[in-house]
């Protein structure tokens, strides 16, 4: 997956670099180009569905759909990143926040 790979660097395919260990002297990098109908697709459909999945029962799914999120960011337009992407794991944030409150609450009552 590349989200394990040290070597992988999102923009490595697009400037035509064969040697992936040589990124950190990159001093400029092409735009990338965005396939305005894939890039429809995945904004709005995939993340979507990884919205559902990141919350999934089955912890193996959400660290799944985790990881994905995390890889597709790279290839979001970084305009696009804070408004599309961020409010995923934020959301997942304050839930988890808000439950373990709750839990903390029913546990204060409970011994009361």
């Amino acid at each position: 997956m590349f989200g394990d790979d040290k070597n992988f660097h999102p923009n490595d395919d697009i400037n035509n670099n064969s040697n992936v260990n040589n990124s950190k002297n990159k001093t400029h990098l092409k735009p990338r180009k965005y396939n305005e109908e894939g890039y429809r697709i995945v904004t709005n459909i995939m993340l979507n569905h990884m919205n559902t999945l990141i919350v999934d029962a089955d912890v193996d799914v959400r660290k799944a759909a985790s990881d994905a999120l995390a890889t597709l960011a790279l290839y979001i337009k970084p305009e696009d990143v804070a408004p599309m992407i961020l409010p995923i794991p934020l959301r997942l944030a304050h839930e988890n926040k808000r439950g373990a409150n709750h839990s903390m609450n029913n546990n204060n009552n409970n011994n009361n």
